[in-house]
């Protein structure tokens, strides 16, 4: 009798087994799943995170401190727990608001007629075309999130008072803002493969709305490509808050980010190299593995787009 294959090598028809039997993806989907499991859903203060200790400055990674103490004293795997949950918030969220904002620019452009595509698609070329990491530095700079809640606040739109620390709402607002392009070409592309297919017209011919038709009937059938470029979008957000942080235009101490983090080790890469290496460690695999799960789901939702 032959024997059975490993479950994913059976359903390698399906898009759940090619996700699995891409290795690649596996061990990327594994490392993401470890460190959403540790950053995100361990409870309480990490320890060692807010405690300075200067007699325990510079300390070298020891079984007290796997990961060594920083200039402080703090232990730098409390400080890498809250550096990642913020990373991976930022990354997360960010990745997300531009995706939505993606899907309504490209399913507005299908569906609003010549004119307006040919407008919200030369925007979009003309967004691609930005130099987009010397753009965000800029903006950064400015304090957008800040100088938005002024204005809402000066004109009675909200009753809060200013914003304090702004550096995470600014970053959010930028990758939203300069993160939705590659999603709007995408949607645009399925609602205009989709746009005249029986179940679509046989809607519209049903007096469906132009937003049921997209919602109900266009947007379901382009999930997989919208997932594949949000989790695209994942690692590129990551290391667009990496870079701002590490110039000081990102999230500010105390709070802990692997960028700012990395800023702080500069002065002292001699001295205490491990200061440096560990939030490097993890921005690189984190945004490996995002990458490596995107080139899995892409595959796994289209094998006939690439060979092998």
């Amino acid at each position: 009798m032959r024997p059975r294959p490993p479950f994913w090598e059976g359903e390698r028809s399906r898009p759940i087994g090619r996700f699995l039997g891409h290795l690649p993806a596996a061990i990327g989907a594994s490392i993401l799943g470890v460190t959403l499991l540790v950053c995100l859903v361990a409870g309480g203060e990490p320890p060692g995170l807010q405690g300075q200790n200067l007699e325990m400055r510079f300390l070298a990674p020891s079984f007290g401190h796997p990961l060594g103490t920083d200039e402080l004293g703090r232990d730098v795997v409390g400080r890498i727990l809250q550096g990642g949950r913020v990373s991976l918030v930022v990354g997360l969220v960010g990745a997300l608001a531009g995706t939505l904002l993606g899907i309504a620019v490209g399913a507005t452009a299908a569906l609003g007629g010549s004119l307006l595509d040919s407008l919200l698609m030369r925007l979009t070329d003309a967004f691609l075309a930005l130099p987009l990491l010397p753009l965000l530095i800029v903006l950064s700079a400015v304090d957008p999130a800040a100088r938005l809640d002024r204005f809402l606040t000066a004109h009675g739109l909200v009753t809060a008072g200013p914003v304090g620390d702004s550096s995470l709402a600014n970053i959010l607002l930028l990758v939203a803002l300069f993160g939705w392009m590659h999603t709007a070409r995408v949607v645009r592309a399925t609602c205009l493969s989709l746009a005249g297919t029986e179940f679509v017209l046989a809607a519209r011919v049903l007096g469906a709305s132009a937003f049921r038709v997209v919602t109900r009937h266009i947007l379901p059938n382009a999930t997989a490509p919208i997932l594949v470029a949000m989790t695209l979008g994942v690692g590129r957000v990551i290391l667009y808050e990496s870079a701002l942080s590490f110039l000081g235009l990102g999230i500010q101490p105390p709070v802990a980010s692997w960028g700012n983090m990395l800023a702080g080790a500069q002065e002292a890469l001699w001295r205490a190299p491990w200061l440096a290496i560990s939030p490097g460690a993890m921005i690189l695999l984190t945004v490996l593995a995002v990458n490596f799960v995107g080139d899995g789901l892409q595959e796994a939702c289209d094998p006939g787009g690439r060979p092998g």
